[in-house]
């Protein structure tokens, strides 16, 4: 072979990588969403229980249904929640529950995009067992909700984070100035009724995701055009905040609501929203969290 055919074969060869270098930071296109329904996806969650799994869901107006995708963007099941409804859906998380051992995931209907709602809902599902990419699985599945109300009124979330080691939700308003953090402990019954406690304050806006590494020491939040990350330092989330935070590696996507940690915390997953015919793709970025 000639070596001008050597060198397009190579060009072509890298670029089929589907892969952005900016600095030395790498950003890898895993795949286009193939699953037509899913169109406007607002969160996403690595599972704890199988391997190369995220779930993820749509933002308002869909059922209340999540979906099951393998690392490729390859559609792998679709559970309904059974008794509920997916008001303003915004974020989705992996952790702990109840039952010792098992996996659940925690969906949160906390959009509120003009502060009007009185209360707000997170529900709980053991997480799923999905289908493959030529058999995926169509379920409907049993749901505890906790039902929450602010301290000072309505606000407009979209990130929910799990602690697995202080075991407690956080949620991050979006729209203030300076965002605030609020939290609420883990474990609930069916039906209960609480408040929320404001944690923090950061000088952000416009957040819309965020996640805490399966080992609980890394805590990532994102807006519309970076990351921000904080290595734990200390049981509780408590100062957390008030620290300077890192930024990761982040190239913007067309209407970006969706991050989170990979399982064994070799990197970080996003995943934005259609838009302009714009196909919704996933992306990770490679990066060693200290475990």
């Amino acid at each position: 072979m000639k070596k001008p055919a050597l060198i397009l074969l190579i060009i072509l060869a890298l670029l089929a990588c589907n892969r952005s270098i900016v600095g030395g930071e790498e950003r890898v296109i895993r795949g286009t969403i193939q699953l037509d329904a899913i169109d406007e996806a607002s969160g996403l969650a690595a599972s704890r229980r199988s391997p190369d799994v995220l779930w993820t869901h749509n933002d308002s107006g869909d059922a209340a249904r999540i979906f099951a995708i393998d690392t490729s963007g390859h559609a792998l099941g679709v559970f309904y929640l059974r008794g509920t409804t997916a008001r303003d859906w915004e974020d989705i998380a992996s952790g702990p529950g109840p039952q010792p051992g098992l996996s659940y995931l925690y969906i949160a209907d906390i959009g509120d995009n003009k502060a009007r709602y009185e209360q707000v809902f997170i529900h709980r599902i053991i997480e799923p067992v999905p289908g493959s990419r030529s058999a995926p699985k169509v379920d409907t599945v049993a749901v505890a909700t906790l039902t929450l109300t602010y301290p000072k009124g309505p606000r407009d979330a979209e990130a929910l984070l799990v602690d697995p080691i202080a075991r407690s939700f956080v949620i991050i308003s979006k729209r203030e100035k300076h965002v605030r953090v609020y939290t609420t402990a883990l474990g609930f019954e069916p039906g209960e009724k609480r408040q929320l406690a404001l944690l923090d304050s950061l000088p952000v806006t416009q957040i819309t995701a965020g996640d805490i590494s399966p080992s609980g020491n890394h805590v990532v939040i994102k807006n519309y055009t970076t990351i921000f990350s904080w290595q734990r330092t200390g049981r509780t989330l408590a100062g957390l905040f008030a620290r300077q935070p890192d930024t990761l590696f982040y190239l913007p996507e067309p209407q970006g609501e969706a991050l989170c940690i990979e399982m064994n915390g070799r990197g970080y997953y996003t995943l934005s929203e259609e838009r302009s015919r714009i196909p919704a793709r996933l992306y990770f970025y490679p990066k060693m969290f200290i475990k």
